[in-house]
C-alpha cells in the first residue's frame, strides 16, 4: 500500500495515553450551519466540486466536515502552539450544530 499525504487538518484525533499537566482557558460555544454547500459559505476557498455537508445524517456523524466548516465560517478557534481545542458536547437542531467545549494549554507531557 502506498503511503498517502496529506495536506489540510485532521478531524478530531486522540492523544497517546500518558500524564498530561494542562489548564483550561476558556469554554466555547460555537455553532456551525448543520448542511449546506461548502462554495456557499465560503466561495474564496471552496468550489462548487467540494460538493455539499450533512453534518449528521441518518444518525451518523461525519466528523471531517466539522473542521470544513469551522475554517469555512471562520469560526475555527485561534489557538496558540501549545493549546487544542477539546469538544465537549454536540447539540443539534434542524439547522445547526452547537459545538461546546473548552481551549486548554499544555504545560507539562511526562517523559518530554
Amino acid at each position: 500500500m502506498d503511503e498517502q499525504i496529506f495536506n489540510g487538518l485532521p478531524t478530531l484525533s486522540l492523544m497517546p495515553l500518558t500524564e498530561t499537566q494542562f489548564r483550561v482557558v476558556k469554554q466555547l460555544s460555537i455553532t456551525i450551519p448543520r448542511k449546506g454547500i461548502y462554495s456557499e459559505i465560503q466561495p474564496k476557498v471552496f468550489n462548487e466540486k467540494d460538493g455539499g455537508f450533512d453534518v449528521l445524517n441518518d444518525d451518523v456523524l461525519y466528523l471531517p466536515s466539522i473542521t470544513k466548516i469551522l475554517l469555512a465560517t471562520n469560526k475555527y478557534p485561534d489557538l496558540k502552539q501549545n493549546q487544542i481545542f477539546t469538544p465537549l458536547s454536540f447539540e443539534f437542531s434542524d439547522d445547526d450544530v452547537r459545538i461546546r467545549g473548552s481551549i486548554i494549554e499544555i504545560i507539562k507531557v511526562k517523559g518530554i
